[in-house]
């Protein structure tokens, strides 16, 4: 029985240290060159509207430079998902921590939290999630074949 826990503790270290390089160049391919120095690791942030009806988008993140910001407002069209662009460039953050305040236009529906924040005037009660991070795998048979990673929210309105 000795025997045998001393081969697993030996197969362990020796898987270990391949586990972590194999991390490290996933999250390489995702990392980002900021002009001042050193190579920030950061995602991207995707929405999927899992709602039959479009959807309006505030978010509050951190950006790379560990600034809070609040962007939107972004249109997501019922039952899609997107990639939020800020100027035309994804908007990303190594942060998981992210605000959001949405809404269905024309209604009283709305994902909202306790954090009050401005946008353009208005202040809005954003809700906080903790996001998780995903992995989209490309494949040959894809237009975009690398692989990356991006935090993902979902909404839906399922009790309407």
């Amino acid at each position: 029985m000795l025997s045998r826990s001393l081969k697993n503790k030996k197969l362990i270290k020796a898987i270990f240290p391949i586990s972590i390089i194999a991390l490290i160049l996933l999250l390489a391919k995702t990392a980002i060159a900021d002009k001042n120095g050193p190579i920030i690791v950061a995602w991207d942030f995707h929405v999927r509207n899992s709602c039959r009806y479009d959807i309006n988008l505030l978010v509050r993140y951190k950006k790379v430079t560990d600034e809070w910001e609040t962007a939107g407002r972004w249109t997501i069209d019922g039952n899609e998902s997107t990639r939020l662009l800020v100027d035309g460039s994804p908007l990303r953050s190594n942060n998981s921590i992210f605000y959001y305040y949405a809404w269905i236009p024309g209604s009283d529906y709305s994902w909202n939290g306790s954090y009050e924040r401005e946008f353009n005037g208005r202040f809005y009660n954003f809700r906080r999630a903790n996001l998780d991070l995903r992995t989209r795998y490309g494949d040959d048979d894809d237009s975009s074949s690398d692989d990356y990673s991006y935090y993902s929210l979902g909404l839906n309105c399922s009790n309407l």
